[in-house]
């Protein structure tokens, strides 16, 4: 682990400039480059030749991903794929595969979303879009606009990330591909899971019509080892060690003697000081996650072209993402203060401090909670996706475009919680934070008799339904040889719903000794020092299901007013644009200018509090922005290339942020969240430019800064609010119905300003002599500083915005001669804050959860036996890369996920 590396910026953006000053004077010298001989390539350099020349013909700054055969991708799914491209970051699942996309440092509901140009729904709360339910084997490129313009609907502030589906009449007339394969994962259960994809096309002899449909299927386990020490809180808060004192010293009774650093203290004025000032983990545990997906993806797409007048297209995209989870713990719970009113007061501890705040590293408790918990989770997701579009040529300078589509997502998911547990002396260390120890002093984890009190078992379904629909029409007219205007017309209406029950927690009387089995893994911890556990007993899920919590909970679990919610959203947008090929000295010059109006009616319905009571409640709200934007590309030479552009845009907030409803997050610690219906959107002034050298074919080297003016931005707050409502029970047994939460909730702030540089370089070595002219590079470097606001105890605190990175590289080195092609990736991720805290620890000190540097090997191998058939094998993950975060200070573990290196293997066919 590392600590937080912040990297002075200036200093980089100075340095890029001064280089794109050299690359300008160098590549004056380098117009005969541009006229070569043309060469056929494939493979890996065919896609990265694609990518590059679209990256060329664009007026702003774009990236892409392209793959000229079905189930190409070397990745787990497309975030995998997209995270090689410069400025774009991704955040991984507990499993460790890419789930969401970052870019240029803001988080994932800032980058929009589209599939075959249409927004994409979705089976989570927010915006965000979950690349992993998709197999990647579906799509054959991927394009990232980073500076929109006013044709590109407006909402992905970051960048907008358009996937795409194969096209029938840009394959080959009839073609067959099909991929079979397996994948492994080292922490798994040893066994292969299934992976296959395929693709069929055809076209008629004129190329007027075609059909094309791809499938891919695929089974997979991947497992983490879980060692955490969860959350992070002062003594006073929440041990109760305060508390103990305060009544000691009220009843005349003895004061506890704690050991500080090898030093015993019983001075109540000492302990009180303590208390107020450190923090400790208030839950560490160990365990393991076990998550068993089965991915299903089918693609339908139709093109019709009689003439070059009129062009008329369809597809459909199907995809179902099920996954069954089981997570099951060993954990002390010294911040719930025992059981039965006990207070967890520490006899010992270890405190480490110099940073911004002392925490105790390790200790021993009594009077702890420790438990087994065992749960079960189940996510049902399916997505239909349905575009269709049609344009036409009215006359040689008129034409106009007009596209329909749909996109519904639905999720549904059940979580079962088992927790039995033993109230004694318990003991932790947390200096490794890779390999914690923890020990119950007074009963064995493998005694089913010692876990003697059964808690309540809790039962949640939550279903979220999204749907999309969505109207455009564009014209476009040529009004000169220079000069082409375009406009254009959009309406979404957008729906998104959030039913949740509430958490069903019935008391029982049934027994550990009656529903105990052993842990399902017999590796826990392979490797792990002496004090680490590694086996303990856990509740059979299967005795769990038939014996405490039943199906039949469906029934009696009724609706969670406080938690559902419905939002919708309608979007009527309308853009004027024009391009212009203009001359500056003598060298061609684009001006895309245009200015996009967007109106957005918001209604939020849901329940809120009156009293005792939830009544229901419905909110509107109204805005509309006007968002011009300037982009420019001008050729310097023939193979050097500037660009600069200068755009307002917005992301909308995440319809959670918008709802009305309000989700209990902790009956122990008495926390809750809730939207705002009334927030504005984030707003931003955008500013970029770049310079490309394009100094051989298939190369490039370049240099672009950014810059981010966030004019609006959404903050968290708390409150102080009195709860009352149904099924407000703690672990403990105790309503806590009508006591006081703090309850966080987001409200518009001020700005922020985010700004950064990427350099870029791209080459296939062919000028080196055989064999050694089949290796090429693909490298980029991304430097990126930002400051924004965050409303913690009432105070307004700047600090980096969340989820960005101030670095972030990818290095990628590939090998392709004759029927064989390698691939190696290494990226790397500085450290980034994951979430602000909405306390305040003493002096003013800021409460952020971080996520460790990341960095990461993958190996790809490609053998083409035959004009047909091939072999491959991909390796991601190869170091090993585990998963750390940590909270305000590096030694203060919150996570610490086990995530070993997956194989995949098969053969494909083109037939």
């Amino acid at each position: 682990m590392t600590a937080v590396t912040r990297i002075s910026l200036r200093a980089a953006l100075a340095a890029g400039v001064s280089g794109v000053g050299l690359l300008a004077v160098t590549a004056a010298h380098a117009e005969t480059a541009s006229v070569v001989d043309e060469v056929v390539v494939t493979g890996t350099r065919a896609s990265l030749s694609r990518a590059l020349e679209q990256k060329r013909e664009a007026i702003g700054v774009v990236d892409g991903i392209s793959e000229e055969d079905i189930g190409k991708f070397p990745d787990l799914n497309v975030s995998e794929s997209l995270q090689r491209l410069p400025g774009v970051t991704i955040s991984r699942s507990v499993t460790g595969e890419g789930s969401q996309v970052s870019v240029r440092g803001l988080p994932s509901e800032f980058v929009a979303v589209t599939l075959n140009g249409m927004p994409a729904a979705s089976g989570n709360a927010g915006r965000e879009f979950d690349f992993d339910v998709f197999a990647s084997d579906l799509f054959t490129g991927a394009r990232i606009a980073k500076t929109p313009s006013a044709d590109l609907t407006e909402g992905g502030l970051a960048g907008t990330i358009d996937l795409q589906t194969p096209e029938p009449l840009a394959l080959p007339r009839r073609l067959i591909q099909l991929s079979v394969g397996g994948q492994y994962a080292k922490l798994g259960d040893g066994e292969a899971k299934p992976r296959i994809s395929g693709l069929a096309n055809w076209r008629n002899v004129d190329g007027t019509f075609g059909v094309v449909a791809s499938a891919a299927w695929s089974q997979s386990l991947i497992r983490n080892d879980t060692r955490q020490g969860f959350r992070y809180e002062l003594l006073s808060a929440s041990s109760g060690l305060d508390d103990f004192v305060k009544k000691q010293q009220q009843t005349g009774g003895a004061i506890p003697t704690v050991v500080v650093n090898g030093v015993a203290v019983n001075d109540a004025a000492t302990l009180l000081k303590l208390a107020s000032e450190t923090a400790y983990p208030i839950l560490p545990r160990v365990g393991v996650d076990l998550r068993t997906r089965e991915r299903l993806g089918v693609t339908l797409g139709f093109q019709y072209a009689p003439d070059d007048r009129l062009s008329v297209g369809a597809s459909v995209l199907h995809a179902k993402f099920d996954e069954l989870g089981e997570r099951h713990t060993i954990d002390g719970a010294p911040g719930f203060s025992g059981t039965g009113g006990v207070n967890a007061v520490p006899t010992s501890l270890t405190i480490q401090s110099g940073g911004a705040v002392p925490y105790a590293v390790a200790g021993v408790f009594n009077g702890v909670t420790q438990r087994v918990e065992s749960i079960e989770e189940t996510f049902n997701s399916e997505l239909w996706h349905a575009t269709s579009d049609a344009s036409y040529r009215f006359s040689e300078d008129l034409r106009g475009r007009v596209e329909l589509g749909y996109s519904a997502s639905t999720e549904d998911e059940l979580r079962r919680s088992y927790l039995y547990s033993h109230t004694g002396t318990w003991s932790y260390d947390l200096t490794d934070p890779e390999w914690p120890k923890f020990q119950g002093l007074d009963f064995d984890y493998l005694a089913p008799s010692a876990f003697t009190t059964p808690d309540r078992p809790r039962f949640r379904p939550i279903t979220r339904d999204d749907r999309i629909y969505r109207g455009r029409g564009d014209l476009e007219w040529t009004a000169s040889d220079r000069v082409t205007l375009k406009g254009g017309v959009e309406y979404t209406d957008r729906r998104k719903r959030n039913k949740q029950s509430l958490e069903t927690r019935p008391t029982t009387t049934v027994p550990f000794t009656s529903v105990y089995t052993r842990l399902p893994v017999d590796d826990l911890n392979e490797g792990a020092p002496a004090g680490v556990i590694t086996d303990f007993l856990v509740v059979d899920l299967d005795k769990g299901r038939s014996d405490l919590l039943p199906d039949s909970y469906f029934k009696i679990a009724g609706p969670d007013l406080r938690a559902s919610w419905v939002v919708r959203e309608k979007v009527t947008s309308a853009f004027v644009q024009s391009l212009w090929s203009l001359d500056l000295g003598g060298r061609p010059l684009v001006v895309d200018f245009g200015v996009r109006a967007a109106k957005t009616d918001q209604t939020s319905q849901g329940h809120q509090q009156v009293g005792a009571t939830y009544s229901p409640v419905m909110v509107d709200n109204r805005y509309t922005d006007v968002l011009p934007s300037l982009n420019l590309r001008w050729s310097m030479t023939d193979t050097l290339i500037v660009r600069a552009s200068a755009n307002r845009a917005i992301t909308r907030p995440t319809l959670t942020q918008l709802s009305a409803g309000m989700t209990v997050g902790s009956t122990n610690n008495l926390t809750a969240s809730k939207g705002n219906p009334e927030l504005d959107p984030f707003r931003a002034n955008q500013f970029d430019a770049s310079l490309e050298w394009y100094f051989a074919p298939e190369s490039l080297v370049a240099a672009t800064v950014f810059y981010k003016d966030m004019q609006s931005f959404i903050v968290n707050s708390t409150i102080k609010q009195v709860i009352t409502g149904p099924n407000l029970i703690n672990d403990a047994g105790q309503n806590v119905s009508g006591r006081e939460f703090t309850v966080t909730l987001p409200v518009n702030g001020t700005g922020g300003k985010l700004y950064g540089l990427e350099l870029t370089y791209q080459q296939p070595f062919t000028f080196l002599p055989a064999p050694f002219d089949g290796f090429g590079v693909m490298a980029n470097l991304t430097l990126s500083e930002s400051e924004g606001s965050t409303v913690q105890g009432g105070r307004e605190i700047r600090q980096a915005l969340q989820g960005q990175s101030d670095l972030s590289y990818n290095l990628v080195a590939y090998y392709e001669k004759g029927p064989f092609n390698a691939r190696a990736a290494f990226s790397h991720r500085s450290s980034y804050a994951d979430q602000f805290r909405t306390d305040l620890w003493p002096s003013g000190t800021p409460h952020t959860l971080f996520v460790d540097d990341r960095d990461q090997l993958d190996l790809s191998f490609r053998y083409q036996v035959s004009p047909m058939i091939g072999v491959y094998l991909d390796v991601i993950n190869l170091t090993s890369t585990d998963y750390y975060s940590y909270d305000t200070e590096p030694g203060m573990s919150r996570d610490y996920f086990e995530q070993g290196p997956v194989f995949n293997f098969g053969v494909r066919g083109r037939f």
